[in-house]
């Protein structure tokens, strides 16, 4: 079916012909984005964040076997992500050394008693029988509906399972992206749309 496109005040909403309700609605309203400082997370002494907290890079502690990144209000770290809907996108670069089992572990939870994960990311590879470095790179993007009023954690983990050094993980443009909200014109022209299309209905049954 053929398309009607109509803009409104930088919003453009889209109704397919001889439907009422088969409109497709988009919102051009800018979405705000912000990226996290690391400086404020809690870190690990194997944990080094760059001076301007856009970056950080996690090494091998053999002894301790797991090394931490992490921010979590409940033990009370700053609270660094927002309450409203968002999209949350990060970078990494995780790196396995010759001889050795190691995974990079990354969660959002609820920063409360119940320390509920919401989302999680898991990345794991045996590379005890290899003669080269193991090397993947990615970007991770979750869409996060809303917080708790205690806010939400984060915290990301390299774990060794083999008891060596020379593994790493770079984390790098950590940022949260709010959900653009609809400009109150364009709900108002909906509304008047929907109301319009309603009665057409009715005066059609009635004539």
């Amino acid at each position: 079916q053929q398309g009607n496109f109509f803009n409104h005040g930088g919003s453009k909403l889209g109704c397919h012909r001889g439907s009422i309700f088969g409109c497709n609605f988009e919102f051009s309203s800018a979405a705000i984005a912000s990226t996290i400082d690391l400086s404020y997370f809690y870190a690990d002494s194997t944990v080094i964040v760059a001076s301007d907290g856009l970056s950080a890079t996690l090494e091998e502690d053999p002894p301790s076997g797991s090394v931490l990144l992490s921010d979590d209000p409940y033990l009370g770290d700053p609270t660094l992500l927002p309450l409203s809907p968002f999209t949350l996108t990060f970078n990494y670069s995780f790196t396995i050394d010759v001889d050795n089992y190691d995974t990079f572990y990354v969660k959002l939870f609820e920063a409360d008693s119940t320390g509920a994960i919401i989302h999680s990311f898991l990345l794991e590879y045996d590379n005890t029988d290899g003669d080269s470095e193991w090397v993947r790179t990615g970007i991770v993007s979750w869409n996060v509906s809303g917080a708790p009023a205690s806010g939400l954690g984060l915290e990301f983990q390299l774990n060794a399972w083999d008891g060596l050094a020379g593994s790493s993980v770079f984390i790098s443009n950590v940022q949260f992206e709010l959900s653009p909200v609809p400009e109150p014109s364009t709900f108002i022209l909906l509304s008047m749309g929907l109301f319009g299309m309603a009665g057409l209905g009715r005066r059609k049954l009635n004539s």
